[in-house]
């Protein structure tokens, strides 16, 4: 099964993914494979464009080397992030390579307060709109690609720790 969590920046998608037993885990590439001495937020535009790119076929590549997997990102996250740098139509228009990438896309919403760090932007209002962003092309992406579950994982780390095992363990069940 192909899982992959997402949500906007500081939802708890990795501290979820830390809590799982899971074979063949991603753990956020952005983070861990390119971001060196220059934060995504204080990239000057030429550079942001580099590092999205390079971010999504680092995702991609990682995705493509597994048949199955439970992701910390997908590639709608990168999306989500592309749209301050590429027109809205240039983003919508790779919605179509996303259709049977996925079998399932857990949406972790903003339910916490925003713990700033070194690496994510810190403005909460920032966050709020790659929510929105992520939720719209979770959307439009459902309606491309009819056998794509959509879920959301929301509660407590522990609620959905425990969702996420349940889906895991069970698997998805009809209705």
């Amino acid at each position: 099964m192909k899982i992959a969590l997402t949500g906007s920046h500081c939802t708890g998608k990795t501290t979820i993914l830390d809590n799982i037993e899971y074979p063949n885990k991603i753990q956020e590439i952005a983070r861990r494979e390119l971001i060196q001495d220059v934060k995504p937020h204080n990239m000057t535009p030429k550079e942001r464009i580099i590092f999205q790119c390079e971010y999504w076929e680092l995702q991609k590549k990682t995705e493509d080397s597994k048949k199955d997997f439970l992701s910390d990102r997908s590639l709608v996250d990168i999306l989500a992030y592309d749209f301050d740098i590429f027109k809205s139509i240039e983003v919508y228009a790779m919605l179509p390579k996303l259709v049977g990438r996925y079998d399932i896309l857990l949406y972790i919403p903003i339910e916490f307060p925003l713990k700033a760090d070194s690496i994510r932007n810190p403005d909460v209002s920032y966050q709020i709109i790659i929510d929105n962003r992520i939720k719209d092309l979770l959307e439009r992406l459902q309606q491309l690609d009819q056998r794509l579950i959509v879920d959301t994982l929301n509660g407590t780390v522990e609620q959905r720790t425990n969702k996420l095992k349940d889906l895991i363990t069970n698997g998805v069940k009809d209705g």
